[in-house]
């Protein structure tokens, strides 16, 4: 059971109500009687049945409540049985050991605290205690033993009960006080504790005064109210009552008029006895009185100490915050309803460059560009009408002359409600550079690295705004992608770093004849896409378009010492309201590549007819079902080049396929296509298996060239394969290659959209000593805790970023990332190195690895042997002439 019988709570207050009334009004012994037995063993019963819920370890003072109330109704009935006749009552005896561990008990619920750790509270507990002992003194104690010679015992016995009352007092208001807040325990105890002192006290002063109090009401009501605070105290235990380290502030707050009502309580009693015909010793009166004075006044003292080091603390973090203020890098301003500065702690630094502190410090607002005050204005009327809430909004300072336009940030707070500000506080950052970040990682993300136009996510998203569009308005949307014909060629022929001139003038030349409306991307390698975005009445003539876009790009292109002419392929594809993106870039996509099947350089336009060409698409996915068993696919291999000597430390695979029909084709031409339907799991599955094969052949030919590794891609499919652990392991088993020398190259798209796969697979493989490379680091959206979490090896440059290098020395972007790299105790493999300059500034910067056309374009596998055995003779030979040399 953990909760309490709240509800049996009303019946010995019922009870108590029900012996006041049946005495008062028949004054029947036997009825009061009755109800007088009903109520304590009620408040017992409810004692012992809120002991079922405690732990053993805190039941001892809650059994000596129970037992304390035992013992008095003991005592109630040796008092019935002897009368009063007696010097000293036999019920004297459980009455003063009830009262003995009553006071035990209260004693265990009592923090222990140190006499330093609450002086305050001690002295307060001294001036109530001072005042209830004289009183309790002048009413209780004085009189036993200023009147009739009676028994020393007897004497003593009487002077007993109020002591117990004085020290019970003590201990209950300690309790109180350290309560963590008021408890049916607390009060059950302070009730109590109050009837019974009440009780005692005017029972011994109606004993000094000459009446009977024996058998009196009221008392005997107020010693039933004992009983029962007594059994909701223990009925309510532990549970309930939790003692905390701290005072209930409430209470201590009620403690500053402790010693003056304490000595008001001394003067009262004092009166009442002398009017009481009691005898009021002046000398106990005043020393008592004194005492509390003395208490007071020290513990005025300490209070007024603790006020003036409170104070001094305030002064000191006032000065301790206005300085972080005054240094910090935002600025704070308090404007009225108005928008005038009513305190502000200094003006933005940027601001005293261009001459625009004055006019901020009278009307901040001054300072904005027109077109963003209206914006500022709103969001200060909204945190006007919403008090406490924070509006945040960024402005652009006005611009002065040709400066740099510069960003502050304001964060709106309305805090007329608070007395100590009565204003509307703005937070002002400067985020200059905030925003220019922001911008360069923004193009970064969204736009082609190589030619600086846009990528397919900002292309899909420019494209859906312009269908969006046409929901509202009349109006088409065209969409034109350009695949550059024999593109591989001029790459086989003039190296990579020409082919990338070339994507560059293409890309320029394209964004010459479109208007600013329109969007030009590039989706991948040598494949463009344009949308042509046309609203109202205006039809937009397409063909003109793609006339005037033909006649650009057939112009010749500078490739080194030649002048270069290329053809290309458009596919078109017209949407009109309701579009979706989807099937507009399949009708895009179809378009082209009717484009490219029909031999290339031409324009085609989408028709509902071209779903023929589109079942040539799923034919060609077919057949790559069977390329596997066919035995069609071919293994590349590219390599991997230690860049201080040359030397060759590895290759990465690259697969190829031998489609009987279409010749050798790239991954360009399928690998899209393998991943649509899946196919690119058992491609991949292929390329592994091969990879190793030849790995561990490279390594068992040549030993003497040290261990060679191979770099194999995973695709997201085959990374949400369960049994790719398996596969892989499979691999280098059968192979026999040692798993240190395999690496898995994914790319960062991939370690995002499937976290919880990678994390899988690759926790396991990285165990076996396999190692993990991001490939074509730079191009995609990964963030530092991604390549924590996954603990990568290797980060692969991309060739974008290489291509950019033009000097001895790199760009930020490409330092940036060997710096990172090195942070994260990873290698760092630079792809696409094509010219000297290029090498020269990464050995500078400390990158030792590297791949590209400078060193050696994808080859067969037999080719890649002859590379291995020239590699071989070449150390063999080196090895020779040193010997020969320590010989002569």
């Amino acid at each position: 059971m953990t909760g309490r019988p709240r509800g049996l709570v009303a019946l010995p207050v019922a009870l108590v109500a029900a012996y006041a009334a049946t005495t008062v009004a028949s004054g029947s012994s036997t009825t009061s009687d009755t109800f007088y037995a009903a109520t304590v063993l009620t408040s017992i019963g409810l004692a012992i049945h809120g002991l079922r819920s405690e732990p053993p370890e805190r039941l001892a003072p809650w059994i000596g409540l129970v037992a304390t109330m035992g013992l008095w109704f003991v005592g109630d009935v040796l008092y019935d049985t002897f009368g009063t006749d007696a010097n000293v009552n036999p019920a004297d005896i459980p009455y003063l050991v009830g009262y003995a561990i009553l006071i035990g008990s209260v004693w265990q619920l009592v923090p222990r605290k140190q006499l330093g750790d609450d002086l305050s509270w001690f002295l307060d507990l001294c001036i109530c205690g001072i005042a209830a002992t004289y009183v309790i003194w002048q009413f209780a104690v004085a009189p036993i033993w200023a009147g009739p010679e009676d028994p020393v015992l007897q004497e003593l016995v009487a002077t007993l009960y109020p002591t117990g009352d004085v020290i019970l007092l003590v201990l209950v208001l300690q309790l109180i006080h350290y309560s963590g807040r008021r408890t049916c325990t607390t009060v059950g105890l302070g009730v109590a504790t109050a009837s019974l002192l009440v009780a005692d006290v005017t029972y011994a002063f109606m004993a000094a005064t000459g009446d009977h109090p024996e058998g009196t009401t009221p008392l005997v009501t107020l010693w039933l109210i004992g009983y029962l605070g007594l059994g909701i105290a223990a009925s309510h235990g532990g549970a309930h009552a939790r003692v905390a380290d701290e005072p209930i502030e409430g209470f201590r707050l009620g403690q500053i008029l402790v010693g003056t009502v304490a000595l008001v309580a001394v003067l009262v009693a004092a009166g009442v006895a002398w009017l009481g015909s009691i005898v009021v010793t002046i000398e106990a009166m005043v020393a008592t009185a004194a005492l509390i004075v003395v208490l007071g006044i020290v513990r005025f003292l300490r209070i007024a100490l603790a006020v003036e080091s409170t104070r001094q603390e305030l002064v000191r973090r006032e000065r301790y915050f206005r300085t972080l203020a005054l240094n910090s890098s935002d600025v704070s301003l308090v404007l009225d309803r108005d928008l005038t500065v009513v305190d502000t702690s200094r003006a933005p630094i940027g601001l005293t460059e261009v001459g625009l502190e004055p006019h901020f410090r009278t009307h901040p607002l001054a300072i904005l560009e027109p077109d963003d005050r209206i914006r500022v204005v709103e969001v200060f009327e909204r945190a006007r009408r919403d008090p406490g809430q924070s509006f945040v909004i960024d402005a652009r300072i006005l611009q002065v002359g040709d400066a740099e336009i510069r960003w502050l940030e304001l964060r709106f707070t309305n805090l007329e409600h608070d007395p100590v500000v009565e204003g509307t506080v703005v937070n002002v950052s400067e985020i200059t550079e905030r925003k220019r970040v922001a911008a360069e990682l923004e193009h970064h993300v969204l736009h082609d690295p190589l030619t600086g136009i846009a990528n397919r996510f900002l292309f899909r998203d420019r494209l859906a705004q312009a269908l969006g569009r046409l929901d509202r308005n009349d109006g088409t949307v065209s969409v034109v992608f350009v695949d550059l014909d024999g593109f591989k060629e001029v790459n086989d022929r003039f190296g990579q770093h020409a082919g990338d001139d070339l994507l560059c003038e293409v890309a320029e030349r394209l964004t010459g004849v479109v208007r600013t409306s329109d969007t030009v991307a590039r989706l991948s390698g040598d494949e463009f896409a344009l949308v042509l975005d046309t609203v109202g009445d205006e039809v937009a003539d397409v063909e003109a378009a793609v006339a005037r876009l033909r006649a650009a790009l057939t112009s010749p292109y500078p490739l080194g010492d030649e002048m270069v002419t290329i053809g290309f392929s458009v596919g078109i594809a017209t949407a009109t309201a309701p579009a979706s993106i989807d099937d507009t870039l399949r009708n895009a996509d179809l378009a082209l590549y009717a484009a490219k099947s029909s031999g290339g350089g031409v324009d085609v336009v989408y028709t509902p007819a071209m779903g023929e060409e589109a079942a040539d698409r799923r034919q060609l996915s077919q057949d790559l079902h069977r390329a596997v068993e066919r035995d069609e696919l071919v293994l590349h291999v590219q390599p991997l080049v230690h860049l201080p000597d040359r030397s060759i430390r590895g290759f990465e695979a690259l697969v190829r396929w031998n489609h009987p029909r279409r010749g050798l084709l790239s991954p360009a031409c399928f690998i899209g296509i393998a991943e649509e339907s899946g196919t690119i799991v058992e491609i991949g599955d292929w390329v592994m298996r091969e990879a190793c094969r030849a790995a561990a052949g490279w390594n068992r030919d040549h030993p003497e060239l040290g261990p060679l590794e191979i770099a194999v891609n995973l695709s997201a499919l085959q990374l949400a394969d369960p049994r790719l652990t398996r596969k892989v392991l499979t691999a280098l088993a059968d192979a026999g290659l040692d798993p240190e020398r395999l690496v898995l190259e994914l790319t960062e798209s991939v370690l995002i959209d499937r976290p919880e796969e990678a994390n899988a697979h690759l926790r396991t493989l990285k165990d076996m000593g396999i190692r993990v490379a991001i490939d074509d680091f730079g191009t995609g959206y990964s963030s530092l805790p991604y390549l924590q979490q996954f603990a990568v090896d290797i980060l692969k440059i991309d060739r974008g970023y290489i291509r950019s290098i033009d000097g001895t020395e790199l760009p930020p972007l490409v330092q940036g990332m060997l710096e990172l790299s090195r942070s994260l105790r990873a290698d760092c493999i630079a792809e696409g190195i094509e010219e000297a300059h290029q090498l020269e500034a990464l050995l500078a910067a400390g990158c030792v690895t590297g791949q590209g056309y400078l060193f050696s374009k994808p080859v067969t596998l037999d080719a890649a042997a002859a590379l291995l055995r020239e590699a071989a003779q070449d150390r063999t030979s080196s090895q020779s002439t040193v010997a020969n040399t320590a010989v002569r």
